[in-house]
């Protein structure tokens, strides 16, 4: 009996965090802020990657005082990684 996810991705998704309207309004002021920082991408584009930063930060976080800013700085580098990865198509 198959008793682990094989797929790494679908177990953090599993263990993610249920998230309070507060934290939803955190993350949605992050994607906002992002926006302005990547006017050319959409909105659905910046909110995906801010949700699933806070996902993977919060599924393994022991200590949770500084998701959110956390969660900018790597949804920040993952935006700033696929905009020179597009500029260099």
């Amino acid at each position: 009996m198959l008793t682990q996810s094989l797929d790494p991705d679908l177990e953090a998704a599993a263990a993610a965090p249920l998230l309070s309207a507060t934290t939803v309004d955190e993350l949605d002021s992050l994607a906002a802020v992002l926006m302005s920082r990547f006017p050319g991408r959409r909105l659905a584009e910046v909110r995906d990657v801010v949700y699933e930063a806070y996902r993977r930060i919060a599924s393994s976080a022991r200590i949770t005082a500084h998701l959110i800013p956390l969660t900018l700085n790597r949804a920040r580098t993952i935006m700033m990684t696929r905009e020179q990865e597009h500029g260099a198509s």
